[in-house]
This record gives structure tokens, C-alpha cells and sequence, in this order.
């Protein structure tokens, strides 16, 4: 049996796509039009993915918001290294989120 086969360039346009909790690894995205859809860090204590509204670090998902009005003691909650953990990356994590956010809103 012959096989016809068909050159297609997909092109995924996942623009404000909510991909928090995506396991992305491995995927081939070559052409996709990521714009303002996420931050992934890799190489800290948990995984941190980042979209235009929402933070998720390990199994934690909150809204921009919530993350910046926690309080030490509802950190402190989450997991046993979370207080020294968010001491050390807070600042980052919410100005990548906020940066984000903004180029969304500009674009």
C-alpha cells in the first residue's frame, strides 16, 4: 500500500493559554506562538510556571494576587522548605509574573 504523504507546517497559536500544570517536556515547539503565554523554571526546589495571571510552584497554584499578599505564616504551611524557599525567590517570581502580565496587557 503507497502512502501519500502531505508536508503541513502546524503552527499552534497558544496565546493567552493557561498552560500551568502542562507537562511541556519534550514537545516540539518550534513555530508555536508562545507570546504572553508562560514562564517554566526548572532547577529550583519545585517547578515554577508562571502565566500572565496565575503562579504555580510545585503543587501550589494561586492567582498573582494571592501571591503577593501572603503572609509568612501561610507560606510556612504549604511545605516544610516553603518560607526559605519563597525568601529567596519571591522578588524574582513576582516581577517575572508582573512583567508578564504587563506585556500582555500592551499587546
Amino acid at each position: 500500500m503507497k502512502v501519500k504523504r502531505y508536508d503541513i507546517e502546524p503552527k499552534a497559536n497558544l496565546r493567552g493559554a493557561n498552560l500551568s500544570g502542562a507537562n511541556l517536556s519534550g514537545a516540539d515547539l518550534p513555530r508555536a506562538d508562545l507570546h504572553g503565554a508562560a514562564i517554566v523554571i526548572y532547577g529550583l526546589e519545585w517547578p515554577v510556571f508562571i502565566t500572565r495571571d496565575h503562579i504555580c510552584i510545585g503543587c501550589e497554584q494561586h492567582k498573582l494576587q494571592s501571591w503577593q499578599g501572603f503572609s509568612d505564616n501561610r507560606i510556612k504551611r504549604m511545605e516544610k522548605n516553603a518560607s526559605a524557599f519563597w525568601a529567596a525567590h519571591r522578588d524574582m517570581i513576582l516581577s517575572l509574573c508582573e512583567n508578564l502580565t504587563s506585556e500582555f496587557k500592551e499587546g
